[in-house]
């Protein structure tokens, strides 16, 4: 059960990498602004440390560590819905799909991860 935080952790590692890697240099393809872009992958990256800390210096995954990963994924999520609406006028076609696919993806990750934390004690 543990896995989850590892899973997490490489969840928010990957769209870390992907708002740096690809969005960041291909701003003007996908539209979505670079400040933005910057302080998404600061909070990404911020969740991929909790959870890679969580995974490595606990010995079982708690309630109280689940609870902050299912709340900033929620967060994370309503913020970029945030930042899609705000910037709609900017985004390409492609950027949409992104966000969009995005959150969907983070949405299915936290039914999960709260499935586990209803299972745990």
């Amino acid at each position: 059960m543990k896995k989850v935080l590892l899973w997490d952790a490489i969840g928010a590692l990957l769209t870390t990498s992907f708002l740096l890697g690809i969005l960041l240099p291909f701003e003007q393809f996908f539209g979505m602004p670079k400040d933005i872009l910057y302080m998404l992958s600061g909070i990404s990256f911020c969740l991929c440390t909790y959870s890679t800390t969580c995974y490595f210096f606990s010995k079982r995954i708690s309630k109280k560590f689940l609870a902050v990963i299912i709340f900033f994924n929620i967060a994370y999520s309503l913020i970029s819905t945030g930042f899609v609406i705000s910037n709609l006028d900017h985004l390409t076609r492609f950027g949409l799909i992104y966000f969009v696919m995005e959150i969907i993806v983070i949405g299915l990750v936290v039914l999960m991860e709260y499935k586990f934390y209803v299972q745990l004690e």
